[in-house]
């Protein structure tokens, strides 16, 4: 059975070891950082999150946050693990109400995702984002999108 509560600390360190592959890629690549590093603060920095749970067990985490309390974008972030794929249409469908409550939050969402994360960026399509041509950015300088939704 698969649930989305309330993200906690506790969830990003017991998923940490299990994250994809491509979002490790990806959090070196931006950040240096590993997996657990990369979960902890990202949840630090947010303002909302949430964790899908399958089974009693963290497999996917994502929230928004933003740089000042005054801006208007938000940065919306999702780490996984494999896991996900295994549920992904339950997942896809069920991301509508979160991406509503992150733009009522902030009427303008902006990220950055590594072209080498294939499977984020088809969700992040079928979810309605805009998604740029990639251009190196982050600390590796290698190519990643830039996404953008805007509330409507």
């Amino acid at each position: 059975m698969v649930d989305v509560i309330k993200a906690y600390k506790s969830h990003a360190i017991a998923m940490a070891p299990n994250m994809r592959q491509q979002d490790r890629d990806e959090v070196w690549a931006a950040y240096h950082h590993g997996p657990r590093e990369a979960l902890v603060s990202s949840l630090r920095v947010s303002t909302k999150a949430w964790t899908i749970m399958l089974e009693d067990e963290p497999i996917g985490i994502f929230g928004v946050g933003s740089d000042s309390l005054l801006s208007e974008t938000g940065s919306p972030w999702l780490l996984a693990t494999d896991w996900v794929r295994e549920i992904r249409i339950q997942f896809i469908r069920r991301m509508g109400p979160y991406l509503e409550e992150m733009l009522s939050d902030y009427p303008v969402l902006v990220n950055y995702v590594d072209a080498r994360n294939t499977d984020t960026l088809r969700w992040l399509h079928w979810w309605g984002f805009r998604i740029d041509e990639p251009e190196p950015w982050g600390l590796e300088g290698l190519p990643f999108h830039k996404i953008t939704m805007r509330a409507s």
